[in-house]
């Protein structure tokens, strides 16, 4: 088994952090007892606003996410057909609705009635 050690940066341990900070850090003086120094003052750079909405940048997807996203998706099933890979709305076997059914079966009703009756 490797140690965990091997693949944390020697920067990161805690013999480095206890080197770092050995040493206290003493706080400044006050700005009035700072030396004055001679040059231009030293001015912020210029603030260049851009006109327009700014573009929203998507960050690259992982390979493992791709993937994993495919997994998601559910396959479609008929309920006309019970086919798979298309919906009822697209189905090529034609529906009969619930109407046109109730109207053959009045249609039959009638039929059978006009039939009794010589």
């Amino acid at each position: 088994r490797e140690r965990v050690a091997n693949y944390v940066d020697s920067r990161l341990t805690v013999r480095a952090y206890i080197v770092t900070y050995s040493e206290s850090t003493k706080p400044l003086p006050d700005q009035a007892i700072w030396p004055s120094v001679r040059g231009p003052e030293i001015e912020p750079p210029e603030i260049l606003v851009q006109v327009g909405r700014a573009k929203k940048h998507a960050r690259e997807k992982e390979l493992n996410e791709l993937l994993r996203k495919r997994k998601n998706k559910q396959t479609v099933k008929c309920i006309n057909c019970s086919g798979i890979g298309h919906n009822k709305r697209s189905c090529k076997n034609p529906v009969e609705s619930s109407f046109q059914v109730a109207k053959s079966l009045n249609t039959t009703q009638s039929e059978r009635q006009s039939q009794l009756q010589p």
